[in-house]
């Protein structure tokens, strides 16, 4: 019996523990339904539908069911201000078994229900933006909501990528100074300016804004007040292409901003969900199908919105979902807790670990924690709002940063589409030749009031652009900033305000003008150069031809060569060498001639320098040698002059001792001469008192300055050269020498002894149309004009390339051509620009009447002469024939009016009285003595 027992035994023993096993696992295991609490304020009811939605497909669907358990979402309000009663009232909720707490999104209920969660030990999820955090060790809560510290970072990148300098924080909470932590931190080197905002009427911080002239905002509120606070910028002109803005929040998608899209403001912001992607839109679809009542007419609009907090509360659910279906439920089991008796859950801390370590790919990407429970290894796409609405440009993460993706021709191509047809706003300044009001312009409307070569100048770049645009000049100079504020003024400080978008003229680019406003690429380079007037030109002088030698030397010359003559005289007279026979071939002849007669010896020594010779040459080497030295201080003369090829030929000079190549060398110094005459002449030699910058910086007598609060002021002002820190400290000496036009500058230069410095544009402009002034020296600088716009303007890209087009087509040379040497010339003449030391002109009467008055003075001379030789020889005549005077000169006179007759004239013979006594003879002539037994008569 007892043996045949045994197998109903085995099997009632194997039945038995079986139940055991069963009811020990039922009591362990997660039960059938796993209460998750969602606990919500009055500002997100919206997350009402969100949270259920995420518990019904973590439910249905079986990708995501946990296995023999499904979630029961149990949907709480909790007081958003009053703490105490948020807690009493979690307390009584969390009595329940429950898995896990998911919200609020009230900053105060969170942070009790935070610290009572940690104190029961329940799993707590937050979906929202929180700085304040907590070792793990003593809190149960796990944020999915992107690290602060992060997001931090992600602005201090994209500001560091945009080179900016500077900007302005419009923030709304306290809580906005901690979202910019990172970023104020790493902006040492920025101007920063934090303004709050206080609404509803933000108008008076944004005029504060305007005041400053920052361009740069990052602008830190809800996402549903951007429009307001953009459209009040709007109102105030803060929403122009000048004006960049960053906002931080992360639901840009979901703001709508068309209303400035035509002002073309960058806006630019960052975005955690893509509401493109497919699954974002069929969690949205479904979300907000459970918001339309059963039985109603209402449809899902096609374009959902959702928002981040709405993405991040739905991710919260899914990776709980994830962490229960990969942890082994079976060892964990809810269980009641109290407040009061301080009750917690043992297991509540494993749970949380367990999704402190899952991974998810939801809808805000990737979820992912580090050991401090913190969601920092995220992606962001960087947003930006274009003509066709809001447009990735862009990527950030933890790694690598922020990564601009956008095509760049695209990008370019969008900003030249987005200045067609725009109308610009161009301020200018009247200045000649650059922009001139018309003679007319009274009667004239809009840009037609205007001319110059700025005028066509914008015309031209208008149309090549294909903009229009409105110029407006103003009575103010280009700018300059204040030596203690450092405050821009002029036309500067309208570019700096964003109350102009052009400003046109001769404005020069420099350094410190490009830290405030953008140039364009210069349309004309130039330099800074001397504006004087040319000193007062002499009368000529009727003499001028004796000129090329001072007066002393020509006294020299003269006395020398009188001395010359008389010593060749003396000498001659001495030299028995200088005694010859008349008649060679009559050995016995009795007179021997000397041809150095005192007149003889002037003609000689007058003959040679003037280039002619004569028929006389000297015989002995003691008058050679008086005529050589002669012949050497001519040429010596000439090597004094200095020229070149003066002295190579004296070499050849002094090699030869013939008198064809001495007359040769006494050749040169006249044409000499002759060539230092012609530049006397023909150049008007006008001496003038500076003839560079350093003459200006070494003398006192001659005043000078440049135009108050230009690039020309600036350059001195700055300058280290040792000549340019001496100039400016005399003209800073004294404030008259600075003028506030340029045309007052020009107007001193003709009537005082006033140095005008000034840009080589304006000053050729000035020397074309008055022939009086001139410029001195070369230039002291280089540098360029251009177009000023305000920084980070749109429009001068565009612009620059325009005038590159302008400048290769040499269309820019033809329109500088016409309005410098062509238009608004007086009587139609321009003036010859040229140095006013080597100004070429021609010969007039006035020039060369000496020489005509020496040639009258000459003849007249020789007339007188004659006249008295005539009747010389006719008183000797009459008395050698014994005639009558009158009959002789009669006789003479009678033969040489016969103006037809015979040119041979009979020889009248002396009288036989007259060879009976020679003595007559032998003293009319002294040069010939009688010769004695064929020798020469000492």
């Amino acid at each position: 019996m007892p043996i045949k027992c045994l197998p109903a035994v085995k099997w009632s023993l194997f039945i038995i523990l079986g139940g055991l096993l069963m009811v020990m696992r039922a009591v362990s295991a997660l039960p059938d339904t796993a209460a998750v609490v969602g606990l919500f304020d009055d500002t997100n009811s919206d997350l009402k539908y969100v949270f259920d939605y995420a518990i019904s497909r973590v439910n249905d669907d079986d990708r995501l069911r946990i296995s023999g358990t499904r979630l029961d979402g149990k949907k709480h309000d909790v007081p958003s201000l009053d703490s105490f009663r948020a807690s009493k009232q979690v307390c009584r909720i969390l009595h329940e078994q429950v898995l896990a707490v998911l919200g609020p999104q009230d900053v105060f209920a969170a942070h009790n229900i935070q610290s009572i969660c940690g104190a029961l030990q329940i799993p707590h999820i937050e979906a929202r933006w929180d700085f304040r955090l907590r070792p793990p060790n003593e809190s149960l809560s796990i944020n999915v909501y992107p690290d602060y510290r992060a997001l931090s970072k992600a602005y201090h990148d994209i500001v560091k990528l945009w080179q900016w300098n500077s900007f302005t924080v419009l923030y709304e909470t306290n809580e906005g100074i901690i979202k910019l932590q990172e970023l104020l931190k790493g902006a040492t080197k920025m101007r920063i300016s934090l303004r709050q905002l206080k609404g509803p009427d933000y108008h008076d911080v944004l005029k504060d804004v305007r005041a400053s002239g920052e361009s740069h905002i990052i602008l830190d509120c809800a996402a549903h007040k951007v429009p307001d606070i953009l459209r009040q910028a709007q109102q105030l002109k803060l929403t122009s292409p000048y004006y960049q803005y960053l906002l931080t929040t992360l639901d840009i998608h979901t703001i709508d901003l068309s209303a400035f899209i035509h002002d073309h403001t960058n806006i630019t912001a960052f975005r955690l969900i893509d509401p493109n992607q497919a699954n974002v839109r069929n969690a949205a679809r479904g979300w907000t199908y459970a918001k339309i009542t059963p039985g109603s007419v209402a449809t899902v609009p096609d374009e959902l919105v959702i928002t981040t907090e709405q993405a991040l509360f739905y991710d919260g659910v899914m990776i709980l979902a994830k962490a229960l279906r990969n942890s082994d439920v079976s060892d964990l089991h809810p269980v009641r807790v109290s407040c009061e008796d301080d009750l917690s859950w043992a297991q509540g801390r494993s749970l949380i670990d367990q999704i402190a370590q899952t991974e998810l790919r939801g809808l805000s990407g990737r979820l992912k924690f580090d050991e401090n429970r913190t969601r920092t290894d995220f992606h962001l796409d960087i947003v930006q709002i274009l003509a066709n609405g809001p447009q990735e440009v862009g990527t950030w993460n933890i790694t690598h940063g922020a990564l601009i993706t956008w095509n760049y021709t695209e990008h370019v191509m969008r900003v030249a589409a987005s200045i067609r047809n725009r109308t610009l706003r161009a301020i200018t300044v009247i200045e000649e030749p650059y922009v001139m009001l018309k003679e007319d312009f009274l009667h004239r409307i809009g840009n037609d009031r205007y001319e110059g070569y700025a005028v066509e100048l914008m015309d031209m770049i208008a149309l090549e652009v294909g903009f229009n645009y409105t110029l407006e000049h103003k009575d103010m100079s280009h700018g300059i900033p204040d030596p203690k504020t450092q405050e821009w003024s002029g036309l500067i400080r309208e570019l700096i305000d964003k109350r102009a978008d052009l400003a046109v003229g001769g404005i020069t680019i420099s350094y410190n003008r490009e830290q405030v406003v953008d140039f364009t690429k210069p349309f004309m380079h130039l330099g800074i150069s001397i504006l004087y007037r040319k000193p007062d030109k002499k009368p000529p002088d009727l003499f001028s031809f004796l000129h090329p030698l001072s007066p002393d030397v020509w006294m020299y010359m003269v006395t020398a060569y009188v001395a010359v003559s008389i010593t060749i005289f003396v000498l001659a007279r001495f030299s028995p060498y200088e005694w010859y026979n008349p008649h060679p071939c009559n050995e016995d002849g009795d007179v021997v001639e000397n041809q150095f007669t005192i007149c003889n010896s002037l003609w000689f020594t007058v003959g040679s320098l003037m280039q002619q010779g004569s028929d006389i040459a000297p015989r002995a080497v003691s008058t050679r040698v008086a005529a050589g030295c002669w012949w050497f201080f001519t040429l010596v003369g000439i090597l004094l002059n200095g020229d070149f090829v003066i002295r190579t030929m004296s070499l050849v000079c002094r090699r030869q001792s013939k008198i064809r190549l001495d007359s040769m060398c006494l050749q040169i110094m006249i044409s000499s001469y002759t060539a230092n005459l012609a530049a006397f002449l023909t150049v008007e030699r006008m001496k003038l008192p500076i003839e560079s910058a350093e003459d200006l910086s070494k003398q006192t007598e001659i005043k000078y300055g440049c135009y108050y609060g230009g690039a020309t002021y600036n350059f001195f002002k700055d300058s280290k050269l040792p000549i340019y820190k001496r100039m400016w400290e005399f003209m800073s000496q004294d404030q008259a020498n600075f003028v506030k036009t340029g045309k007052a500058g020009i107007n001193r230069v003709k009537t005082e002894k006033y140095a005008y410095l000034m840009e080589t544009p304006s000053l050729e402009y000035t020397i074309y149309r008055d022939c009086d002034l001139t410029q001195i020296g070369s230039l002291l600088d280089s540098k360029g004009f251009g177009i000023a716009t305000p920084q980070n303007s749109p429009y001068r890209d565009e612009i620059s390339k325009a005038i590159l087009k302008l400048q290769e087509s040499s269309e820019l040379q033809v329109l500088k051509d016409r309005w410098w040497k062509e238009k608004n010339i007086k009587n139609g003449e321009k003036c010859e620009v040229s140095k006013p030391q080597d100004q070429a002109s021609e010969l007039g009467l006035a020039n060369v009447g000496g020489v005509f008055v020496i040639l009258l003075a000459g003849l007249a001379l020789s007339f007188a002469v004659a006249i008295l030789e005539f009747v010389w020889k006719a008183r000797k005549s009459a008395s050698n024939f014994r005639e009558p005077v009158s009959t002789e000169m009669l006789r003479a006179l009678r033969f040489a009016v016969r103006l037809h007759g015979s040119s041979k004239k009979p020889v009248v013979r002396p009288s036989q009285d007259t060879l009976e006594h020679p003595s007559n003879y032998e003293a009319s002539n002294s040069t010939t003595v009688p010769l004695g037994k064929g020798k020469y008569l000492m």
